[in-house]
Protein backbone atom coordinates (compact mmCIF):
# COMPACT_ATOMS: atom_id res chain seq x y z
CA UNK A 1 0.00 0.00 0.00
CA UNK A 2 1.29 3.42 -0.89
CA UNK A 3 1.23 6.46 1.41
CA UNK A 4 -1.57 8.98 0.95
CA UNK A 5 0.82 11.81 0.10
CA UNK A 6 3.10 11.06 -2.83
CA UNK A 7 3.05 14.31 -4.80
CA UNK A 8 3.83 17.83 -3.68
CA UNK A 9 0.72 19.84 -4.39
CA UNK A 10 -1.14 22.74 -2.92
CA UNK A 11 -4.20 20.59 -2.17
CA UNK A 12 -2.12 18.08 -0.20
CA UNK A 13 -0.47 20.83 1.79
CA UNK A 14 -3.88 22.26 2.69
CA UNK A 15 -5.10 18.77 3.66
CA UNK A 16 -2.00 18.22 5.78
CA UNK A 17 -2.52 21.53 7.54
CA UNK A 18 -6.12 20.57 8.29
CA UNK A 19 -5.03 17.16 9.60
CA UNK A 20 -2.28 18.63 11.76
CA UNK A 21 -4.63 21.31 13.09
CA UNK A 22 -6.71 18.57 14.68
CA UNK A 23 -4.03 18.23 17.35
CA UNK A 24 -4.89 21.59 18.87
CA UNK A 25 -3.47 22.75 22.18
CA UNK A 26 -3.71 20.20 24.99
CA UNK A 27 -5.11 17.56 22.60
CA UNK A 28 -8.31 19.47 21.79
CA UNK A 29 -9.75 18.53 18.41
CA UNK A 30 -10.18 21.58 16.21
CA UNK A 31 -10.71 19.78 12.89
CA UNK A 32 -13.80 21.05 11.14
CA UNK A 33 -14.40 23.82 13.65
CA UNK A 34 -13.86 27.51 13.17
CA UNK A 35 -10.77 28.94 14.79
CA UNK A 36 -11.19 31.49 17.51
CA UNK A 37 -8.88 34.46 18.08
CA UNK A 38 -8.35 33.17 21.62
CA UNK A 39 -7.06 29.84 20.31
CA UNK A 40 -4.73 31.67 17.91
CA UNK A 41 -3.37 33.84 20.71
CA UNK A 42 -2.85 30.83 22.95
CA UNK A 43 -0.94 29.05 20.18
CA UNK A 44 1.21 32.14 19.61
CA UNK A 45 1.93 32.45 23.32
CA UNK A 46 2.77 28.76 23.49
CA UNK A 47 5.15 29.07 20.56
CA UNK A 48 6.82 32.14 22.08
CA UNK A 49 7.20 30.31 25.38
CA UNK A 50 8.64 27.26 23.62
CA UNK A 51 11.19 29.32 21.69
CA UNK A 52 12.13 31.21 24.84
CA UNK A 53 12.73 27.97 26.71
CA UNK A 54 14.74 26.61 23.78
CA UNK A 55 16.85 29.79 23.74
CA UNK A 56 17.56 29.44 27.44
CA UNK A 57 18.55 25.79 27.00
CA UNK A 58 20.80 26.70 24.06
CA UNK A 59 22.44 29.46 26.10
CA UNK A 60 23.01 27.06 29.00
CA UNK A 61 24.12 24.21 26.74
CA UNK A 62 26.63 26.25 24.75
CA UNK A 63 28.29 27.36 27.99
CA UNK A 64 29.75 23.85 28.32
CA UNK A 65 29.25 22.18 24.92
CA UNK A 66 30.29 23.18 21.40
CA UNK A 67 27.54 24.82 19.34
CA UNK A 68 27.65 21.93 16.83
CA UNK A 69 26.75 19.39 19.53
CA UNK A 70 23.80 21.48 20.70
CA UNK A 71 22.59 21.72 17.08
CA UNK A 72 22.83 17.94 16.63
CA UNK A 73 20.90 17.34 19.87
CA UNK A 74 18.15 19.82 18.95
CA UNK A 75 17.93 18.47 15.39
CA UNK A 76 17.68 14.90 16.69
CA UNK A 77 14.70 15.76 18.89
CA UNK A 78 13.10 17.64 15.99
CA UNK A 79 13.66 14.70 13.61
CA UNK A 80 11.98 12.28 16.03
CA UNK A 81 8.91 14.50 16.52
CA UNK A 82 8.51 15.27 12.80
CA UNK A 83 9.02 11.59 11.86
CA UNK A 84 6.26 10.53 14.23
CA UNK A 85 3.87 13.11 12.77
CA UNK A 86 4.76 12.14 9.19
CA UNK A 87 4.33 8.43 9.98
CA UNK A 88 0.99 9.06 11.67
CA UNK A 89 -0.38 10.85 8.58
CA UNK A 90 1.27 8.58 6.01
CA UNK A 91 3.47 11.28 4.54
CA UNK A 92 6.43 10.04 2.51
CA UNK A 93 9.90 11.35 3.31
CA UNK A 94 10.85 11.71 -0.35
CA UNK A 95 9.46 14.75 -2.13
CA UNK A 96 9.31 15.41 -5.85
CA UNK A 97 11.97 18.11 -5.90
CA UNK A 98 14.90 16.57 -4.03
CA UNK A 99 17.46 19.28 -4.98
CA UNK A 100 15.14 21.99 -3.64
CA UNK A 101 14.56 19.98 -0.47
CA UNK A 102 18.34 19.61 -0.05
CA UNK A 103 18.77 23.38 -0.50
CA UNK A 104 16.06 23.98 2.10
CA UNK A 105 17.84 21.62 4.49
CA UNK A 106 21.19 23.36 4.00
CA UNK A 107 19.61 26.80 4.46
CA UNK A 108 17.71 25.66 7.56
CA UNK A 109 20.77 24.07 9.12
CA UNK A 110 22.82 27.19 8.40
CA UNK A 111 20.14 29.40 9.95
CA UNK A 112 19.94 27.27 13.09
CA UNK A 113 23.73 27.18 13.34
CA UNK A 114 24.02 30.95 13.07
CA UNK A 115 21.18 31.52 15.55
CA UNK A 116 22.72 29.10 18.05
CA UNK A 117 26.15 30.66 17.61
CA UNK A 118 24.66 34.12 18.19
CA UNK A 119 22.90 32.77 21.29
CA UNK A 120 26.21 31.50 22.63
CA UNK A 121 28.11 34.72 21.88
CA UNK A 122 25.79 37.62 22.73
CA UNK A 123 23.10 38.29 25.36
CA UNK A 124 19.92 36.26 24.91
CA UNK A 125 17.67 39.32 24.76
CA UNK A 126 19.68 40.71 21.83
CA UNK A 127 19.46 37.40 20.00
CA UNK A 128 15.68 37.37 20.51
CA UNK A 129 15.39 40.83 18.99
CA UNK A 130 17.67 39.95 16.07
CA UNK A 131 15.76 36.76 15.28
CA UNK A 132 12.53 38.76 15.14
CA UNK A 133 14.01 40.76 12.23
CA UNK A 134 13.47 37.76 9.94
CA UNK A 135 10.12 39.27 8.93
CA UNK A 136 11.96 42.28 7.48
CA UNK A 137 14.10 40.00 5.33
CA UNK A 138 11.07 37.96 4.29
CA UNK A 139 9.24 41.06 3.07
CA UNK A 140 12.29 42.39 1.22
CA UNK A 141 13.05 39.01 -0.35
CA UNK A 142 9.47 38.64 -1.55
CA UNK A 143 9.53 42.10 -3.12
CA UNK A 144 12.99 41.89 -4.70
CA UNK A 145 13.64 38.22 -5.51
CA UNK A 146 10.11 36.87 -6.01
CA UNK A 147 8.97 40.09 -7.74
CA UNK A 148 5.89 40.38 -5.56
CA UNK A 149 4.25 43.77 -5.64
CA UNK A 150 5.46 45.68 -2.60
CA UNK A 151 2.73 47.38 -0.64
CA UNK A 152 2.97 51.08 -0.13
CA UNK A 153 5.44 51.90 2.61
CA UNK A 154 7.19 48.49 2.68
CA UNK A 155 10.68 49.93 2.28
CA UNK A 156 10.04 52.84 4.64
CA UNK A 157 8.64 50.64 7.40
CA UNK A 158 11.39 48.05 6.92
CA UNK A 159 13.98 50.82 7.32
CA UNK A 160 12.18 52.09 10.43
CA UNK A 161 12.15 48.53 11.78
CA UNK A 162 15.91 48.24 11.36
CA UNK A 163 16.38 51.62 13.03
CA UNK A 164 14.25 50.42 15.95
CA UNK A 165 16.29 47.22 16.26
CA UNK A 166 19.49 49.27 16.22
CA UNK A 167 18.16 51.51 19.00
CA UNK A 168 17.21 48.47 21.10
CA UNK A 169 20.44 46.53 20.66
CA UNK A 170 22.80 49.53 20.51
CA UNK A 171 25.65 47.80 18.64
CA UNK A 172 29.14 48.88 19.69
CA UNK A 173 30.98 47.75 16.56
CA UNK A 174 33.02 45.34 18.65
CA UNK A 175 33.94 42.06 16.99
CA UNK A 176 32.97 39.02 19.03
CA UNK A 177 35.97 36.71 19.25
CA UNK A 178 34.99 33.15 20.06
Amino acid sequence: SSPRFQKDSFAEIILLQKNLSSFGPFGMSTLGKSYSPTLGMLCMLGAALGFSIMGAFVKAGTATLPVAEVIVFRSGINAIVVSIIMWRYGITFRGNNVPLLMLRGVCGTTAIGLAFYATSAIPLVDVSVLIKTSIFFTALTAAIWLKEKARKGLYLFTLLGFVGVTLIIQPTGEVVAY
